[in-house]
């Protein structure tokens, strides 16, 4: 039978899941799932998702996998192509995840806490894109294919290693919140006061 539920909210079950999806992700388990819209995974010690792409038969809209060990994403990853909201925070991810940029649906995305030095210029691809969050992670460069967002309204940079903001961040038209505390920023654009 069928699992009329919307949401499973699934945070803090590691003994159930020992590091990875493959209890979840059988093709047995997702034919029922034909509603799942919200999927929390948050904290559960995964260190693999490999197998989450069976997910995109499903309506899936928001995906929680923060407060995990996640070091790569796999490259199926880019089928959850209803994703609008993916919640990465507190992983172990050095490298921007390139196959985040094939899911075109994304709104928001959250990977404040892991170890990014880079944001590729492909990130641009992300253009229904709203809320961005890179706070507390090692970026030196400021990602210039993020003024190529569209719809962005929320940007949190904070606590990075950025040393510059370009002028042309007022490119960003629909901008409400820009953060960028705790950088090693000496001195601001002059065309912040267009934002």
């Amino acid at each position: 039978t069928e699992d009329e539920r919307s949401r499973m909210l699934l945070s803090k079950r590691s003994h159930e899941f020992e590091g990875n999806l493959d209890l979840l992700c059988r093709e047995s388990n997702v034919k029922q799932l034909k509603n799942l819209r919200v999927l929390n995974l948050y904290e559960n010690q995964l260190r693999s998702i490999d197998g989450i792409g069976i997910l995109g038969k499903t309506p899936l809209e928001d995906l929680n996998l923060g407060g995990n060990q996640l070091t790569t994403l796999p490259p199926d990853m880019g089928d959850l192509s209803n994703l609008k909201t993916l919640w990465l925070d507190d992983n172990h991810l050095a490298d921007f995840p390139i196959v985040l940029c094939s899911i075109k649906s994304l709104e928001e995305l959250r990977m404040s806490g892991n170890q990014l030095h880079f944001i590729p210029q492909s990130i641009n691809a992300l253009s229904n894109l709203k809320t961005l969050a890179l706070d507390n992670n090692k970026i030196e460069d400021f990602p210039m294919g993020i003024l190529e967002l569209p719809h962005l309204e929320n940007l949190w940079l904070r606590q990075n290693l950025l040393r510059e903001l370009p002028d042309s961040l007022s490119e960003l038209t629909v901008l409400q919140t820009l953060s960028v505390s705790s950088n090693q920023l000496s001195s601001l654009p002059s065309s912040l006061h267009k934002i």
